[in-house]
C-alpha cells in the first residue's frame, strides 16, 4: 500500500488543456473515485499516475518519493481496464500467473500466489477454464486477480464495469469493494457512473469541464455539490433561476428564503427530485424529510404531466399553476397509484435547497437560517 500525491500537474494537447494545475492526495489504503462526464480528464489523470501518460509540469509522488521519471513498469502499479485483455489461449490460472512468471518468481511461489488469487475472486471451480468459457463478470474478476497477483502498491481501475450488464455490474461492484477492503490496497477508480462512485468510495473527486470541482465524501457531494456544474451532474435535480428581491428568494409559492445576494442578482436554487414532497390533491401531507418544520406551510397545487414507473419509485414531471415545471420522485404505494394528469399538492424541504451564485454554492436554504456555505470557495 502506498499514499499517492499529485502536485500541480498540467497536461495540454495543443491549446486544449486537459489537466490544469491539479493537486490531489490519496491516502494509504483509501478507495477514491474520479467521477465526471466523458472528456473531463479523469482517465488522463489516471494514466499520469500510472506513468503511461507524459505531462507538461508538476509531479507525482508515491509515499513522498518523486515517481515522475520512473517508468510505468517499475512503479508497482496494478491496472484493470474496461476491456478484460485476458489471453484467450490461457486458462484462468495461467492468466493470473502471467505477471508472476514475467517477474521470474519461483514456481512454488507462483502456484501459491495463484491459489490465493483464485480463492480471493471465488473462481476455484473455474480456474482451469479459458476466458471464452466465462461470463463477462467472471472475466473481469480474473483481470482484477491478475492485477493484484504481483502485490502492487496501488490499484488503478479505468471504467472496469462499464461493459457489463446492470445486474452483473452491481454484483461485481460489491465484490471489488470487498476485495479492496480485504487486501487494503490504495485504489483509484475512474467512472462516469455516480451510483458506482457513491457505493464504492471513501472519497470522490468530482471533475467537470473546468477541472476538479470538489473532493469530499460521497454523502457530502450528493447533498451539497460545491459547484452548479457538479450539482447538475449528480442525480435528478431541479435547477431554478430566481432573482433576489426585497432580500428574499421566492419561487411560485414553493419557497420563500432569505437571500444571500443583493437584490436584482440572479441565482440558481437547486434541489433533488426526491426532496419534493408529493401527495394526491386533498390527501394527507407528509414530508420526505425526517425533520421538516416548514414544508407544511408551503404546499402548492400541481399536475402530473409525465409519470415513469421504475418499480420501487416513480419519476414525475410536474406542472405548477404558473406553467413552471418541476421534477419529483415518489415511493411506496403512491409510486404505483399515481397517474398521468393526476392533481397533486407539492412542497419542498427548504433545508435541501442549495443556492448557487456565478456557478458556486453560496448558501444552504432554510426558512429560518440561510448560512453562507463555508466550503463554497474550495474546489
Amino acid at each position: 500500500m502506498s499514499a499517492v500525491t499529485v502536485k500541480n500537474v498540467r497536461k495540454a494537447y495543443g491549446d486544449h488543456v486537459v489537466l490544469d494545475d491539479v493537486s490531489l492526495e490519496f491516502s494509504e489504503g483509501e478507495f477514491v473515485s474520479l467521477l465526471g462526464p466523458s472528456g473531463c480528464g479523469k482517465t488522463t489523470l489516471l494514466r499520469v499516475i500510472a506513468g503511461l501518460q507524459s505531462f507538461d509540469s508538476g509531479s507525482v509522488e508515491f509515499d513522498g518519493v518523486d515517481m515522475t521519471n520512473v517508468p510505468a513498469q517499475k512503479r508497482g502499479i496494478g491496472m484493470v481496464f474496461q476491456q478484460y485483455s485476458l489471453f484467450p489461449n490461457m486458462t484462468v490460472r495461467k492468466n493470473i500467473a502471467f505477471p508472476l512468471e514475467a517477474a521470474r518468481m519461483q514456481r512454488a511461489d507462483i502456484e501459491r500466489r495463484v491459489d490465493e488469487m483464485v480463492e480471493l475472486i471465488g473462481l476455484e471451480k473455474h480456474q482451469h477454464k479459458r476466458p471464452k468459457q466465462l461470463s463477462g463478470g467472471q472475466q473481469q474478476r480474473v483481470a482484477l486477480a491478475r492485477a493484484l497477483a504481483p502485490r502492487p502498491r496501488i490499484l488503478l481501475l479505468d471504467e472496469p464495469l462499464s461493459a457489463l450488464d446492470a445486474q452483473v455490474r452491481s454484483r461485481l461492484r460489491d465484490q471489488i469493494r470487498d476485495i479492496q477492503k480485504e487486501v487494503g490496497i490504495t485504489t483509484i477508480f475512474v467512472t462516469h457512473d455516480q451510483t458506482e462512485a457513491f457505493a464504492m468510495s471513501d472519497r470522490i473527486v468530482l471533475m467537470g469541464s473546468s477541472g476538479i470541482l470538489q473532493v469530499a465524501e460521497p454523502a457530502e457531494i450528493y447533498a451539497r455539490p460545491s459547484h452548479r456544474e457538479g450539482a447538475n451532474f449528480i442525480g435528478r435535480r431541479n435547477d431554478i433561476k430566481v432573482v433576489a428581491s426585497e432580500g428574499r428568494l421566492r419561487w411560485e409559492g414553493l419557497f420563500d428564503l432569505p437571500s444571500p445576494v443583493p437584490d436584482g442578482e440572479k441565482v440558481r436554487c437547486s434541489f433533488r427530485a426526491e426532496s419534493v414532497n408529493v401527495t394526491l390533491a386533498g390527501g394527507a401531507r407528509r414530508s420526505n424529510s425526517v425533520v421538516n418544520e416548514w414544508a407544511e406551510a408551503r404546499w402548492v397545487p400541481a399536475r402530473v404531466r409525465t409519470r415513469t414507473y421504475l418499480g420501487s419509485t416513480s419519476s414525475l414531471k410536474l406542472q405548477l399553476a404558473g406553467e413552471e415545471k418541476l421534477k419529483a420522485v415518489v415511493t411506496g404505494s403512491l409510486a404505483v397509484h399515481i397517474e398521468d394528469d393526476s392533481a397533486v399538492d407539492v412542497s419542498v424541504d427548504a433545508k435541501d435547497i442549495n443556492v448557487y451564485s456565478k456557478g458556486r454554492l453560496v448558501a444552504v436554504g432554510s426558512e429560518q437560517v440561510m448560512e453562507t456555505y463555508e466550503g463554497a470557495t474550495a474546489a
